[in-house]
C-alpha cells in the first residue's frame, strides 16, 4: 500500500473514531509503529490531527482545509445517501451549478444518466466526472486551482458564476448559520460559494 493511501485510511479511521493508537495502525496496515509515526507527523503538521502517547486525536480544533483525497472517502456512506436524495429533485433539461465539495462529487456521479443537463462547475473532479456523460454540458468557471480542493476559485471564477441563471445550485459547505448564512474554513472558497448563493 502506497504512503498516501495509508493516510488517507488512517484519516478515515480518526474520523470515525476520533482517535487511533499506534500498535492497532501498525498491526493493520502491517507496517512499523516508526512507519505510522512518521504517518502521524505528516498529518499533524497538516493540521488534520494532533498526536498523543502512543497515538493521535482528531484535531475538533482545527479550521484546517481538508485535502478532497481524504475528505472523498470520509463518511462516504452518508454522501452517497445525500447524493440520492437530491438526484431525485433534478430533472431533465436543468441548468445546475455544482460546486468543488467532496458531498457534490458523489451528486455528479448520480446525475450523469440524466437527460440535456448542463453543469456548470468549479471542481477539476466534477469536470472529469461528466466528462464521458453522453447528454451532458459541462462549463468550467475557470479560475486558479486550489490543489488540495482540486477546485477553481478567484475573481475571475466568481465573475463566471454570476454571469449564469440556473435551475437549481447545489452546495455543500463546513457550516450553516441562520443569522451569517454559509461558513466556510477557507477564505477563497467561501467567496465562491457565496457567489452560489447569488445567482438570478
Amino acid at each position: 500500500m502506497l504512503a498516501i493511501e495509508r493516510r488517507k485510511r488512517i484519516m478515515r479511521l480518526i474520523q470515525e473514531n476520533q482517535s487511533v493508537l499506534v500498535p492497532e495502525l501498525s498491526k493493520l496496515f502491517n507496517v512499523t509503529e516508526e512507519t505510522i509515526r512518521r504517518d502521524l507527523e505528516k498529518l499533524e503538521a497538516e493540521g488534520l490531527l494532533k498526536r498523543t502517547y502512543g497515538g493521535a486525536v482528531i484535531n475538533e480544533n482545527s479550521s484546517a482545509d481538508i485535502p478532497l483525497n481524504i475528505r472523498e472517502i470520509t463518511n462516504i456512506e452518508s454522501k452517497q445517501a445525500i447524493s440520492m436524495k437530491v438526484a431525485e429533485y433534478i430533472e431533465d433539461g436543468d441548468t445546475l451549478l455544482l460546486d468543488s465539495s467532496s458531498t457534490v462529487l458523489q451528486v455528479a456521479k448520480q446525475i450523469k444518466f440524466k437527460k440535456k443537463l448542463t453543469v456548470i462547475t468549479n471542481s477539476e473532479k466534477i469536470i472529469l466526472e461528466l466528462a464521458n456523460a453522453k447528454d451532458c454540458k459541462v462549463i468550467s468557471t475557470g479560475g486558479v486551482l486550489k490543489q488540495n480542493s482540486m477546485s477553481l476559485i478567484g475573481n475571475f471564477a466568481e465573475d463566471m458564476i454570476k454571469n449564469f441563471c440556473v435551475d437549481k445550485a447545489i452546495i455543500s459547505s463546513k457550516g450553516f448559520d441562520m443569522t451569517n448564512g454559509i461558513t466556510e474554513s477557507n477564505e477563497m472558497e467561501a467567496v465562491i460559494k457565496k457567489s452560489h448563493g447569488q445567482l438570478g
